[in-house]
């Protein structure tokens, strides 16, 4: 029979492995992007929709540290254009990173609007995390890179805001991020709307 102590170790082994393979899984992922090998299935998507169900995914996670995720998405959005899979990495990172550097008692934020021409979806997630320093704003995009003051927290590689960034891109978006140390930081990205005649 396998004692407490095997136990202990095969759950730090699984838990490992799980780990190990989803830092390669996003190393291939990052390598196809940056190749142009990874194709967007890109189609009319709704946006209020969508969201939710992103939000659906770290929603125990938010719940367990006490956090709240309020939504404020306007009812008459028209549709986006995106592949929901990919568009689906996006919004998880940047929800998963506001609830890990987010303390108990916390607000998230998601909004969506029409930008001022009408020609693509706002997104923006907000947090009261420690902020990211203005030095370092343009450089979190970076693979690899982690803002100071986040590194004691973080559990990654540095991975997930470029991926993050070269999907928005793929999408022919855009991406950046305003942040006061101590205030937390809004992550905002852009996503083109459907046009009229894929709307449908």
């Amino acid at each position: 029979p396998v004692n407490q102590q095997q136990k202990k170790f095969l759950a730090i082994a699984s838990a490992e492995i799980v780990r190990m393979s989803d830092l390669l899984n996003r190393l291939m992922l990052v390598s196809r992007l940056e190749s142009g090998g990874l194709s967007m299935d890109s189609g009319p998507l709704e946006v209020s929709g969508f969201i939710s169900e992103c939000i659906r995914y770290v929603a125990s996670l938010a719940k367990s540290k006490n956090i709240r995720i309020e939504t404020e998405i306007p009812p008459n959005l028209p549709n986006m254009m995106a592949d929901p899979d990919q568009l689906q990495r996006v919004v998880s990172n940047l929800l998963g990173n506001a609830v890990k550097f987010s303390g108990s008692g916390d607000k998230i934020k998601v909004a969506a609007g029409l930008d001022g021409k009408g020609r693509n979806i706002i997104f923006s997630v907000s947090d009261n995390g420690p902020g990211v320093p203005a030095t370092e704003q343009s450089l979190i995009f970076n693979k690899y890179y982690q803002a100071r003051g986040m590194r004691k927290q973080a559990d990654g590689v540095g991975l997930g805001l470029s991926i993050s960034r070269q999907i928005v891109k793929a999408h022919r978006g855009d991406i950046r991020v305003t942040s006061r140390i101590g205030k937390g930081s809004t992550f905002y990205f852009t996503i083109p709307v459907a046009r009229p005649e894929t709307a449908q």
